[in-house]
């Protein structure tokens, strides 16, 4: 008996991604049925082309649909996997913190500089550069970032990118907690 590769499909088409691909459709419109029927605070907001781009490339395990969206995103690929790491630890906002910076309020700054001072004594706690909402410990590879959501979404630097390095929390103490536990155990480029 001859080894028989799998033929390709004649459409060019795939049926795994496709069928993938209409379970998140026939998702995504039960999301808005819901609401249209009373069962939602609010609409689901529309998504641009990136950032629909972005959700398919962070929701779906398969490679090859991974592949397809590195192609036809016109982007490096390695902007569309950063972005793909974001959303998956926090969605349309986690995405927003990764590519716009900007300026928090004043008062939220100083608020956040208290609550670290206070998780740690003085001698403890590392040098941190403010730039905006990016709180980068000095020489250290990792940043925190403060979303527009008031959460605070831990960063890592990797092979000279800023790379989503976990879930985001409320309290900036303890996401930089939780990041320099991540920086013990992992070496940093």
């Amino acid at each position: 008996m001859a080894d028989h590769a799998p033929e390709e499909p004649l459409t060019g088409i795939e049926a795994d991604p496709l069928d993938r691909l209409a379970a998140d459709a026939a998702l995504r419109a039960r999301e808005l049925l819901a609401y249209a029927h009373g069962f939602g605070a609010a609409p689901p907001e529309p998504l641009d082309v990136w950032q629909d781009t972005v959700r398919l490339a962070a929701t779906h395990p398969d490679p090859r649909a991974a592949e397809r969206l590195r192609t036809g995103s016109g982007r490096p690929a390695e902007d569309l996997d950063r972005a793909a790491a974001a959303w998956r630890t926090g969605g349309r906002a986690a995405l927003d913190v990764l590519e716009h910076p900007w300026t928090p309020p004043e008062q939220q700054t100083a608020r956040a500089r208290t609550a670290l001072a206070t998780a740690w004594e003085a001698e403890e706690f590392p040098p941190v550069d403010v730039d905006g909402n990016h709180w980068t410990l000095t020489g250290r590879g990792l940043q925190l970032r403060l979303g527009r959501d008031g959460r605070w979404y831990p960063y890592r630097r990797r092979d000279g990118l800023w790379w989503p390095a976990g879930p985001p929390s409320a309290d900036p103490a303890e996401t930089l907690a939780d990041l320099t536990g991540l920086a013990d155990d992992d070496e940093l480029r």
